[in-house]
């Protein structure tokens, strides 16, 4: 096993340390799924999000005649603001509990690229809000918003495969 695998290895589900307060401990003895579910389930949302955000965007583009399109896009990405902060908690929370907030380079990745995934939601967001029309005007500034939406599913793909090499998957 290397260093960095034996930093970054998970604790068994018996193998809680003197850092986890008596409270915590006593919750995960009787509910060991709060070790690792809260984070495995909330990642997946803003995941899909990042991805269906310039899918429908680009569908909106190709059938402009379908305005629902765009508002879905729209939609998507409030979500995408609003459940990427709980995905980056409950991986914090995670990554404290199972893997002693080692800092492995797989861990740093996932770390940084989260948070240029929640800048890259946040600024999409206040730039639609802010123009309501960006996607419906052809300009340069449309191109420099789809640019940086399209971004998002590479980011998404980074964190995923990172956080099931994590989880253990090959």
């Amino acid at each position: 096993m290397s260093l960095e695998q034996s930093k970054g290895k998970a604790a068994g589900p018996d193998k809680t340390d003197e850092r986890v307060p008596p409270l915590l401990r006593a919750l995960l003895k009787r509910f060991p799924v709060l070790r690792r579910e809260p984070h495995l389930v909330t990642v997946h949302f803003p995941l899909v999000f990042a991805i269906a955000v310039p899918l429908f965007e680009i569908l909106y583009l190709l059938r402009p005649k379908r305005p629902a399109l765009e508002k879905t896009a729209f939609h998507l990405l409030v979500l995408g603001v609003m459940s990427t902060p709980v995905a980056i908690l409950t991986g914090l929370y995670t990554w404290w509990l199972n893997f002693k907030a080692g800092r492995t380079s797989r861990i740093k990745v996932k770390i940084s690229v989260s948070l240029v995934l929640m800048a890259d939601l946040a600024v999409l967001l206040a730039w639609r809000l802010a123009d309501e029309e960006i996607m419906r005007v052809s300009s340069r500034s449309r191109v420099v918003y789809l640019a940086l939406s399209l971004i998002m599913p590479a980011l998404a793909v980074v964190l995923g495969w990172n956080g099931g090499r994590l989880a253990g998957h090959k």
